[in-house]
């Protein structure tokens, strides 16, 4: 049995969509724990729509952020695998069936990822991944995400082994923005991992404020880089230049926001360029912005 875990915070516009997903799967025997983290809007009504169900189970908590919802959907799983959904995607109805079927197929491995479509605002569909057809283990994982500068993973189509968490610990609660990165580079450290080239995930890009997003990237470096992989990012060059193209050509569409620019000076102080263009780039965000408080 497969158990999925949905973690839900005010999001009635699309978990109606997203559940309907879930249940037009061509593959059946699974568990679906949502994990309602303090919603304030009508999610939950919509939720008891599909409550006759006896696969789902819905969990009440007050509210503690992404991670802590997942977490608790974990501990409350009965299956080896957990998929992973937000509650604004939604899944192709072959994917638990794929998913299974790489089970099978990989025994060795203990995360499996699917390529994904990237849904903008106007729903136009934008399709990442390996090349096409592309299924099988990857060897190194942290030279491929430096070569293509995005992670493989993606929340909504990635499926990890139980015992995973048991080992490793589920998703760390003081990260607010990259919860995500962390699992997966934990477990690729760590564990076999498979890829799948089919597109059987739609992703929906949710927009989200700019200084918000600036708070969380701060906490992002602090805990992610700074405190539990520093010596990752010191030691592993193909990590590092990951690390490094992710904040450097991020941070850019921020930079010229002025209330951003105190954060944006502080994260890029603490990069550690290792290619001529990452020194560029980060002497050229210090060099305009002392230039630019003369302007």
């Amino acid at each position: 049995m497969l158990s999925i875990v949905i973690p839900l915070f005010n999001k009635e516009e699309s978990i109606r969509y997203c559940l309907n997903s879930v249940f037009k799967q061509s593959y059946t025997n699974f568990e679906l724990i949502i994990v309602n983290d303090g919603s304030t809007d009508k999610s939950p009504e919509i939720i008891s729509e599909f409550v006759r169900d006896k696969r789902l189970r819905l969990i009440h908590q007050s509210n503690k952020g992404v991670s802590a919802a997942r977490n608790e959907g974990i501990r409350q799983s009965n299956g080896n695998w957990i998929c992973f959904l937000d509650a604004d995607d939604v899944w192709d109805k072959n994917y638990l069936s794929n998913v299974s079927k790489l089970i099978k197929k990989y025994p060795q491995a203990s995360m499996i990822g699917h390529a994904y479509y990237q849904m903008n605002t106007n729903n136009i569909l934008i399709d990442f991944g390996l090349p096409p057809k592309f299924e099988g283990y990857i060897e190194d994982y942290f030279s491929h995400v430096s070569s293509k500068r995005r992670t493989l993973y993606f929340t909504s189509a990635t499926c990890v082994q139980r015992s995973v968490f048991d080992e490793i610990g589920g998703f760390d609660k003081r990260i607010r923005r990259g919860q995500d990165l962390d699992m997966w580079f934990r477990i690729a450290l760590n564990y076999k991992i498979v890829y799948c080239d089919r597109r059987l995930v739609y992703y929906k890009v949710d927009s989200e404020n700019n200084s918000k997003q600036i708070k969380d990237i701060k906490s992002w470096v602090h805990h992610f880089l700074l405190d539990k992989h520093y010596a990752l990012y010191k030691q592993e060059s193909n990590f590092k230049y990951f690390v490094n193209y992710f904040l450097l050509f991020g941070l850019f569409r921020y930079f010229f926001l002025n209330e951003n620019r105190e954060a944006i000076k502080d994260i890029v102080k603490r990069i550690e360029p290792n290619t001529l263009m990452h020194y560029v780039m980060k002497n050229w965000y210090l060099l305009y912005y002392t230039l630019s408080k003369y302007l």
